[in-house]
């Protein structure tokens, strides 16, 4: 039997739209530690009605009110009826099995009521015996581009949040999207016991990173790493595309921590963080591929 046929975006009124994800107070699943959640994202086909994976987001370990940095993907198509299904797991192994994880909950939305931004301030998940957390789904208009943006980025003097070590420091990068909020589109890996980490390069997508959009306002907030969770924050910033990438690797820019701002009359920064290295580099085809 022939499958469903496939629509056009080209010839049926479409828009592509980019679906940001973040949770509130997960049931925490673990004994010793916190849930470390991964949300996967199913489409409903319309003729067989089974929900079919278009999409997962990245694991957050040891974290109850996870934002995730990956993005779902997808076309909405204006005049066809379009269901998700997110799924929460709690992901204790690198096990790609969803069999393996335990659920967190899940919930089940058209896409015309995300766009219409009915999630945008949280839904609550069902789980069997009751709900338990909040799924919070936005929806904004994704900017195609062929090209990625591969960043070094470096801090120096930053705060030391540890006793008997030094900081664990890595970066969270966030851009605003259409309803103020920010929303994180990468994470540095975590340099261990340093005060001036040069983190490893990042890869984004330039329509990930800021909408290609030189004026796109960006928040950048630096954080001490620590195993059960709660990771201490160190200071953050806001700019923009055009400022960020403006005299690389000279032009400094001050992590602000507002509590010790407030707290010490002579308080400076808590660290600055510097772009080191930046270069464009063209997406193959297959990756372009997927991420349209």
């Amino acid at each position: 039997m022939a499958g469903p046929a496939l629509l056009d975006s080209r010839t049926v009124p479409s828009s592509r739209l980019e679906i940001s994800i973040e949770c509130r107070n997960l049931w925490d699943r673990d004994v010793t530690s916190k849930s470390d959640p991964m949300c996967v994202c199913r489409l409903e086909d319309p003729i067989s009605k089974s929900f079919n994976e278009i999409g997962r987001t990245e694991r957050i370990e040891n974290n109850l009110n996870p934002k995730f940095a990956t993005k779902i993907n997808i076309i909405y198509y204006f005049e066809q009826k379009q269901t998700l299904k997110f799924e929460l797991y709690d992901c204790d192994s690198s096990s790609t099995k969803l069999e393996s994880h335990d659920s967190l909950g899940s919930l089940t939305i058209s896409l015309p009521e995300i766009v219409q931004g009915k999630a945008s301030r949280g839904q609550g998940l069902s789980l069997q015996g009751g709900k338990k957390g909040t799924i919070i789904v936005r929806a904004n208009d994704l900017v195609e581009s062929r090209e990625s943006y591969v960043v070094s980025f470096s801090g120096r003097h930053l705060d030391n949040k540890d006793f008997f070590s030094k900081s664990d420091p890595y970066l969270v990068i966030h851009k605003q999207v259409a309803d103020g909020s920010f929303s994180p589109v990468a994470k540095t890996n975590v340099v261990n016991n340093s005060l001036n980490p040069d983190w490893a390069p990042i890869r984004v997508n330039c329509a990930t990173f800021c909408n290609k959009d030189d004026s796109c306002p960006m928040l950048f907030e630096c954080f001490d790493y620590d195993n059960d969770g709660s990771h201490d924050f160190i200071g953050s910033f806001q700019t923009t595309p055009k400022q960020l990438f403006d005299k690389i690797g000279s032009q400094q820019f001050d992590l602000i921590n507002p509590k010790k701002q407030q707290k010490k009359k002579n308080y400076t920064n808590s660290g600055v963080l510097l772009v080191s290295q930046m270069s464009v580099e063209e997406d193959c085809e297959f990756i372009y591929y997927i991420q349209a």
